[in-house]
């Protein structure tokens, strides 16, 4: 049997979707694949790759505990999240019996495209658990990511008090051939950095609610002259909040056209959008040291 989730982009409110604006989530080409296969007898044998190289491994007893493995920390984490499917659905054990699970991620872990939620995407349709509650018990987070895992087009997200409201959004911009996503090499703690955000963050009701409208009107930019404008104001808004530089203000205050940070600020990837032809945007980028340029078309999923 052969399972896939997809990866994930946050366009907008990154850490204010914690409470409870609406965001735009993008569903990724690239994810995640699991596949399960039989072997003799009743252990598990687990193995995680990236790239189809082999990173984590790790057997495990009939009860689902790790019995050898060449990361006890991960290790860990993983008998953590099995507790977790185990308490939701007490037969799942059963379903590891006598199996070997391999994980393969069609893209660099260090990205940030969604490892760990595309994992318990994949478990949780393995084992008939809500992957909700999955994230709730282990890692956290509002949960857009396992949305996307599962989803087959754009989506916004709302965080409310009974759950999470997941409804397909209309973001089909006719100027995708604009619009770049590029990697700043400096994966951060999603973690660590919504723990300071809920210590530090100082939000008004008022953003919240602009934040939401910005998310909205992404989807009806006709132009890359529109989306920028609206991915400013969403950096300046964000910048105000979080107290920090606006990216493009610190690194790319020359370039023509909106750079905006997704996901925690600082790390991963930018959306880029310009009105220069795509040559032009690579260059500027490649030239400053930033090598993995992704286009819109180059992450877009397919149906």
């Amino acid at each position: 049997m052969v399972y896939r989730a997809h990866g994930k982009f946050l366009l907008t409110a990154e850490y204010m979707v914690l409470k409870g604006a609406k965001a735009l989530a993008l569903p990724l080409s690239y994810g995640q694949q699991m596949q399960v296969s039989d072997i003799a007898g009743d252990s598990c044998h687990w193995y995680s790759a990236e790239l189809g190289n082999d990173w984590f491994e790790a057997r495990l007893d009939s009860s689902l505990c790790v019995t050898t493995t060449n990361n006890r920390s991960v290790a860990d984490r993983l008998e953590e999240i099995l507790a977790s499917v185990l308490r939701q659905n007490p037969q799942a054990y059963t379903l590891f019996r006598g199996k070997e699970l391999r994980f393969d991620t069609d893209f660099a872990r260090d990205w940030g495209l969604g490892t760990s939620s595309t994992l318990l995407a994949l478990l949780a349709q393995y084992t008939h658990t809500d992957p909700y509650r999955l994230l709730a018990d282990t890692f956290g987070g509002s949960g857009y990511d396992l949305a996307c895992a599962i989803a087959s087009g754009p989506v916004f997200f709302t965080k409310t008090a009974a759950g999470a409201e997941v409804e397909t959004a209309s973001f089909d911009p006719p100027f995708k051939e604009h619009i770049f996503f590029v990697y700043l090499g400096n994966k951060q703690n999603s973690s660590a950095e919504v723990k300071k955000f809920f210590k530090e963050a100082r939000i008004m009701e008022t953003d919240i609610q602009r934040i939401s409208e910005i998310s909205d009107a992404f989807c009806r930019a006709a132009d890359p002259q529109q989306l920028a404008v609206l991915m400013k104001e969403h950096e300046t808004i964000m910048a105000r909040v979080l107290n920090t530089t606006p990216v493009q203000e610190k690194y790319f205050s020359d370039f023509n056209g909106a750079v905006k940070s997704m996901g925690a600020w600082g790390g991963d990837f930018v959306m880029v959008v310009s009105e220069n032809e795509e040559e032009t945007v690579r260059k500027y980028f490649f030239d400053k040291g930033f090598v993995t340029i992704l286009g819109y078309s180059n992450v877009l999923l397919r149906s």
